[in-house]
């Protein structure tokens, strides 16, 4: 199959935070997520979105040209959503996980996609009641993409460690840094991403994981 690549003719990045949304009173997790939600609407807040619990909501800044810019864009989304939880009497937090919370007692966000994600992988589903930050970079072709994968993955156990933000695990010392990370290997979609020869070759294996219903949208990569 062809996919379609949306190039970038320059470098340009995008950020997505996800949130956890906190009860001020006992510090757990709060599932709000959806009066959060209509309120940013009705205030015209852009770039809010639900995630997969009702406990956490997901924000992303513009393409920007660079960091700088990037980051200004981020602090504007921040402040707005902070406001707009403030009005509810919710607090936020950012970190791979929450301490002490206890992923059986969120609830699913309603949504066909993640009724899929629920009804495919189950209790694997309902245990990912963590939290990432998403570095999204433009390039400008297919073939460039694959090459920075490549190239990028040796790197990532250091871009780990200096991001690690998950030692505990319903209020359990893990004794590691990012338990995170031990949750989401969990997940047969997750992990270190393969290494591919050519743009042609992702293609042929995004076709495959079609076809044979292990996906159903590139999104579940």
């Amino acid at each position: 199959m062809a996919i379609q690549f949306f190039g970038s003719p320059t470098p340009t990045i995008g950020v997505e935070v996800e949130i956890q949304l906190i009860d001020p009173e006992t510090r757990d997790l709060i599932p709000k997520s959806i009066a959060l939600l209509e309120h940013c609407r009705t205030q015209g807040i852009e770039r809010v979105k639900a995630e997969i619990t009702q406990s956490m909501a997901e924000i992303d800044t513009e393409i920007s040209k660079d960091v700088k810019e990037c980051r200004g864009y981020l602090e504007k989304r921040i402040a707005q959503i902070r406001s707009v939880a403030r009005e509810l009497g919710i607090q936020l937090a950012v970190s791979g996980t929450h301490p002490f919370q206890h992923w059986s007692q969120r609830k699913i966000y309603p949504s066909e996609r993640y009724q899929y994600l629920l009804d495919k992988f189950q209790w694997l589903a309902r245990r990912l009641t963590v939290y990432g930050l998403h570095v999204h970079i433009g390039v400008e072709s297919g073939e460039k993409a694959v090459a920075i994968s490549n190239a990028a993955i040796r790197y990532l156990p250091h871009l780990l460690a200096l991001s690690a933000s998950s030692p505990y695990w319903e209020g359990q010392d893990t004794g590691m840094q990012s338990c995170r990370a031990g949750v989401m290997q969990s997940y047969p979609i997750s992990g270190l991403p393969y290494y591919f020869p050519s743009w042609p070759e992702f293609e042929r294996y995004c076709d495959t994981l079609l076809q044979t219903g292990a996906i159903i949208s590139l999104k579940d990569l």
